[in-house]
C-alpha cells in the first residue's frame, strides 16, 4: 500500500471517500463468488489515527457491494452505497408509503437460484445476473406453495427501483424497495414475505437480527434465512449495545408475535422510522461520501482531514462551475446553481450522472447555499428527463 502525501490530494481524480481504522499496509478486496478479488481503482491517505480511502470509480450498476481492508491484522468492511443517496432514510426525511425494506438471499449464481421461477424485475434492470445475486428465500415451486407477497405490488410495472444498504455477500442483503404506487402492508402482511419485509429500516434490522438469533443456540434453526442472518450478523460486527439500542426502539416483530402468541403476526404494525443513534453512528462509519466536505460533516468521528484538501476541493468545485459557465456564455455573476442544473440538463447528455460533471458537482456540492432547494429541483429536473425518455 503506498500512502500519497496529503499535499498531491487532487479533487477532479476521485468519485468517493471512506474510512477505515486499519494504518497497516492493506489493500482492498470486492468479494465475488469465486473468490475476494483486489481492487485497484483508489489512492490512500493518511489522515492521523485514520486512513482516508479516495476511490476514483463509483461503480454504478456493479455488484461491487462490499469492500474489504485486508492487512495482515485486520479486515475492515466499506459497504458500497454513498451517504448521500440514503441521507433521506437515515435522517428519517422520506415518504414512508413508496418503500419497503426487504432481507434478500444473497446468491452465487441468478439462474441456479431463480430456476423455474417468473422473474419479478426484468433481466435488463438488474446488474447481479453473472454475480452474488439478490433472490427471495422462499421456493414458490413447491407443491401447495403459495406466492410469497401480492404481485399487483411485488411487480417489474410497479417496483421503480432499490439500494442496497448492507450486504454480507453469499449471505443477506438489506434492500430498499422503491414502488409507483402508495404501498399498503396487507400486500406483504397476508404473505409469507411478512417475515423478511418491513416498512423501515430499523424495523427491518430488527427482522434480521431476531433471525440471526433463531440461528444460535439454543434454537439452531436450520431455515435458511436464520442460517444466512446469523452469518451476516457474525461477519457484521455490530456492537452489542447498539443492537440492544436498535431492537427496543421497534415494537414486537411479526417472528416476535408468532412465538409468543400474543397477537396476530399478520396485523399492522406501527414502525417508527428513527435510525437509533448508537446503530446509525455504526453504520455511517462503514459507508462511503460523495465529497470530503460532506465526510467531513456527516462522519460520526472527528476526522483529521487537512484543510489544504477541503480548500483544494472547494477550489475545484467552484472553478468548474466557474468554467462551465464561461464555456456556455452565462454570466456566473447574475446565475443561480438551480439556473445551471437546468441549462446543463437541457443540454447534451455528457453533462449528466458522470463523476465530476457539472451536474456530478453540484449535485454533490455540500458548499452551496440552499441545499434542500437544489436537491429539490433535482428530483424535477430527473423526472422530467425520464418522462421525455420514455
Amino acid at each position: 500500500m503506498t500512502t500519497i502525501d496529503n499535499d498531491l490530494y487532487d479533487p477532479k481524480n476521485y468519485a468517493c471517500y471512506a474510512v477505515v481504522d486499519n494504518k497497516d499496509d492493506f489493500q482492498l478486496h470486492t468479494v465475488h463468488p469465486a473468490g475476494l478479488k483486489q481492487y485497484v481503482d483508489y489512492d490512500v491517505y493518511d489522515i492521523g489515527t485514520k486512513s482516508l480511502i479516495a476511490f476514483k470509480k463509483i461503480n454504478f450498476y456493479k455488484t461491487e457491494f462490499v469492500y474489504r481492508a485486508i492487512s495482515e491484522n485486520k479486515t475492515e468492511e466499506i459497504f458500497c452505497e454513498n451517504y448521500e443517496f440514503i441521507s433521506d432514510v437515515l435522517e428519517n426525511d422520506y415518504e414512508k408509503n413508496k418503500y419497503t425494506f426487504a432481507i434478500l438471499r444473497s446468491a452465487a449464481s441468478y439462474e441456479e437460484s431463480n430456476e423455474g421461477h417468473s422473474d419479478i424485475v426484468d433481466k435488463n434492470r438488474r446488474c447481479d445476473l453473472e454475480d452474488y445475486a439478490a433472490v427471495e428465500f422462499f421456493d414458490t415451486n413447491k407443491e401447495n406453495a403459495i406466492d410469497i407477497g401480492d404481485r399487483e405490488y411485488f411487480s417489474d410495472a410497479n417496483i421503480l427501483g432499490w439500494t442496497v444498504f448492507l450486504s454480507s455477500m453469499s449471505n443477506i442483503y438489506i434492500v430498499k424497495v422503491s414502488y409507483a404506487k402508495e404501498m399498503n402492508d396487507r400486500a406483504y402482511k397476508d404473505w409469507p414475505c411478512r417475515v423478511y419485509v418491513a416498512e423501515t429500516l430499523p424495523h427491518a434490522m430488527k427482522l434480521a437480527y431476531q433471525w440471526s438469533i433463531l440461528g444460535k443456540d439454543p434454537w439452531n434453526c436450520q431455515d435458511s434465512l436464520a442460517i444466512t442472518c446469523s452469518n451476516a450478523f457474525d461477519e457484521w460486527q455490530i456492537p452489542h449495545d447498539a443492537l440492544e439500542e436498535l431492537s427496543l426502539s421497534q415494537p414486537e416483530t411479526s417472528i416476535e408475535l408468532y412465538f409468543t402468541q400474543k397477537d396476530d403476526p399478520r396485523r399492522s404494525i406501527k414502525e417508527p422510522a428513527d435510525v437509533p443513534e448508537k446503530f446509525k453512528k455504526w453504520f455511517m462509519s462503514k459507508i462511503r461520501y460523495r465529497t470530503l466536505g460532506s465526510l467531513l460533516s456527516n462522519y460520526p468521528e472527528n476526522l483529521n482531514i487537512p484543510i489544504s484538501m477541503i480548500e483544494k476541493e472547494k477550489q475545484f468545485f467552484e472553478t468548474e462551475i466557474y468554467s462551465f459557465c464561461i464555456q456556455n456564455k452565462i454570466n456566473p455573476t447574475e446565475t443561480t446553481a438551480l439556473d445551471i442544473l437546468s441549462y446543463a440538463y437541457g443540454q447534451d447528455s455528457n453533462y449528466k450522472e458522470k463523476n465530476n460533471s457539472i451536474t456530478d458537482i453540484i449535485k454533490k456540492n455540500t458548499y452551496l447555499e440552499n441545499r434542500t432547494i437544489i436537491d429539490e429541483h433535482i428530483k424535477e429536473l430527473l423526472s422530467n428527463v425520464v418522462m421525455g425518455q420514455s
